[in-house]
């Protein structure tokens, strides 16, 4: 797979994921998405796969939060997803990282 776009960090785009975890009382400190995909050989080159990762980071944030937030997004807020779901293979993972920055729990979806 081919990265499509850079790590997102507009802040914007991170108060709303910390609003959603606010609801559960857990701090979200940082989160980065990373975007892979795969284009159809031919034209048009419409993406068949798309793959997200989501690494958050936060004192005292569980996978479950993070793993039900990025489940909101996907499903129900999240307007560019719904657009393709019906012609793209959408994937996602859920990285829950420590205060260094080190992976210590990963879940796929």
């Amino acid at each position: 797979m081919r990265a499509i776009s850079r790590p997102r960090s507009s802040i914007g785009w991170l108060r709303s994921r910390q609003d959603r975890t606010r609801s559960s009382t857990a701090p979200l400190g940082g989160l980065t998405v990373r975007v892979m995909g795969e284009r159809a050989e031919i034209h048009p080159k419409v993406f068949t796969k798309i793959h997200v990762r989501y690494e958050a980071r936060g004192a005292g944030l569980t996978a479950a939060q993070v793993e039900r937030a990025v489940r909101l997004s996907q499903e129900k807020y999240c307007s560019v997803a719904a657009m393709l779901r019906p012609t793209v293979a959408i994937t996602h993972e859920t990285v829950l990282l420590d205060a260094r920055d080190r992976a210590c729990e990963e879940r796929a979806g």
